[in-house]
């Protein structure tokens, strides 16, 4: 009752107007501004300094970001810098094959032609980690005759003779750790994108997953830990077979 009787005072200003006319309010916005643009300025001098692999790395995480938020219209554009950052260059394609061992026609097969205009491999990404785990296996990439020995399907299209060895470098060259991301950063957005049921979507996502998964003839590496080492990084690998295990329910 006591605080009913009290009436209300007039409200506080809470900006102050200085000397100059300018509100105190906007003078620390306009502050904010100018050391916002200061280290726009020393980041992008930083970035300057990091190899190749890592800026590409740093704008496919952004384009990630850019799918999760729903922000899919400036994806295409981040896909692209990414890509240019290191040379590289894909695109969706069909090339004459057959998929089951007893086939005799052969038909356009969905696959990834992948390309790198950079001499040399991109330096190797790294995770700032040096610790390994004694019970850690390298992921293994199961095949469809270890499930069923009877299947005719091949784990990946049978080229034709019309496929020369050019063709065959661009779908078949083991990719290395950066052009693997950019990889997944396109299936990731193809998924979002579409309809999961749709059968066209699961055939691109598992024709990008196909070509992460592309593996080298001999081991990159070999500790008595993890085993020998048949890509350039276990976990961009692990992520290729998480989305071919998706394209495949």
């Amino acid at each position: 009752k006591g605080r009913l009787a009290v009436a209300p005072g007039p409200p506080e200003v809470l900006s102050v107007v200085d000397a100059t006319g300018m509100p105190a309010a906007l003078e620390a916005g306009a502050s904010r501004v100018e050391e916002s643009d200061t280290d726009n300025r020393a980041l992008r001098a930083t970035l300057s300094l990091a190899n190749k692999s890592v800026c590409a790395a740093l704008l496919v995480e952004f384009g990630v970001r850019l799918c999760w938020y729903g922000r899919v219209k400036a994806f295409e554009p981040v896909l692209e810098a990414a890509c240019a950052q290191i040379g590289f260059n894909f695109e969706i394609t069909g090339v004459m094959g057959i998929r089951r061992q007893y086939q005799t026609e052969a038909y356009a097969q969905l696959v990834v032609k992948a390309s790198s205009s950079v001499a040399g491999a991109p330096p190797p990404l790294q995770d700032g980690s040096e610790d390994t785990d004694a019970d850690a296996a390298a992921p293994g990439n199961l095949k469809l005759s270890q499930l069923d020995d009877m299947t005719d399907i091949l784990e990946v299209p049978k080229f034709s003779e019309s496929a020369d060895d050019s063709i065959r470098a661009l779908v078949e060259k083991p990719l290395s750790a950066a052009e693997q991301l950019i990889l997944l950063c396109k299936c990731n957005h193809v998924w979002v994108m579409g309809n999961p049921n749709d059968e066209m979507l699961l055939q691109n996502v598992n024709a990008l997953a196909q070509r992460v998964l592309a593996t080298e003839d001999k081991p990159v590496e070999e500790t008595p830990e993890t085993g020998p080492m048949m890509t350039a990084n276990w976990l961009t690998f692990s992520c290729g077979l998480y989305y071919r295990c998706r394209a495949e329910h």
